[in-house]
């Protein structure tokens, strides 16, 4: 005997006495014998994507609920502070110009063949010289404007937002 497992059945059910698909549905559980004369009244049991959908609509809620930013009691919209990537590569910074939030920590990674640093414009901050695969970071609260000292022809600018 062949099952339909859930999908829609053209057959009148015994219990609600309808012959429209719409309104009936087979689960796991349900059996043809509904539609053929038996005393299985479980056949307007809701179906296995019906609990999926709702269990999808409750997770979605769940995680919307868990990642979304909240704001403290001034108003102000408090973000989790995340790190950007820039590479050294081919003489270049790449991206030259990065955008980010207020204490957003950049991360600087030399993947070029040479060595190279990375300093403030105003020489404020800077690194050590970074050697092939080395990496460095900061934290910015304020735009800044860097270059590397060891080729003053690289030059980057990270924006705060």
């Amino acid at each position: 005997m062949r099952y339909n497992l859930g999908r829609r059945s053209p057959d009148f059910c015994r219990r609600t006495g309808t012959p429209d698909s719409r309104t009936h549905y087979r689960s796991a559980s349900h059996r043809p014998e509904c539609s053929r004369g038996s005393e299985n009244l479980n056949c307007t049991r809701l179906g296995r994507n019906t609990y999926r959908f709702w269990l999808g609509i409750f997770a979605g809620l769940f995680w919307i609920g868990c990642t979304s930013s909240t704001n403290n009691p001034n108003g102000e919209q408090i973000v989790t502070p995340k790190t950007d990537t820039v590479e050294i590569r081919g003489m270049a910074f790449v991206p030259d110009t990065i955008t980010v939030n207020k204490g957003d920590t950049v991360l600087f990674v030399n993947r070029d063949i040479v060595d190279h640093d990375v300093t403030e414009k105003d020489r404020k901050w800077g690194s050590s010289p970074l050697h092939t695969g080395d990496s460095w970071s900061r934290v910015f609260t304020e735009s800044a404007d860097y270059f590397c000292s060891l080729h003053l022809v690289m030059k980057g600018k990270v924006l705060i937002k």
